[in-house]
């Protein structure tokens, strides 16, 4: 069986995945940094929910990832597809 997304361990032993991997799943029409500042909305919490990090982008610049709970990403995987669902529902009502 193949891996939708490459999971790990914290030091607490709690499955964590990227962020950045999570956004590009999900295939979200928005930006990542946009995208995350949105789901703040939802109540998840930094150091509890997920870890902001740094990694290496392009032309060396830093840039913005986030290691996530497994919760938070199965939570955040549920709202995103239940938000595609809802525009294809007021899409096809016109």
């Amino acid at each position: 069986m193949t891996d939708l997304i490459k999971v790990t361990t914290n030091g607490h032993n709690e499955p964590i995945c990227s962020g950045r991997e999570l956004h590009e799943l999900l295939k979200v029409d928005i930006d990542y940094d946009t995208w995350f500042k949105l789901l703040r909305v939802y109540g998840f919490v930094e150091g509890i929910h997920f870890v902001p990090t740094l990694e290496e982008g392009t032309g060396g610049r830093q840039k913005t990832n986030h290691t996530l709970t497994l919760d938070m990403a199965n939570e955040v995987a549920m709202l995103q597809r239940k938000q595609q669902k809802i525009l294809e529902k007021s899409l096809t009502s016109f």
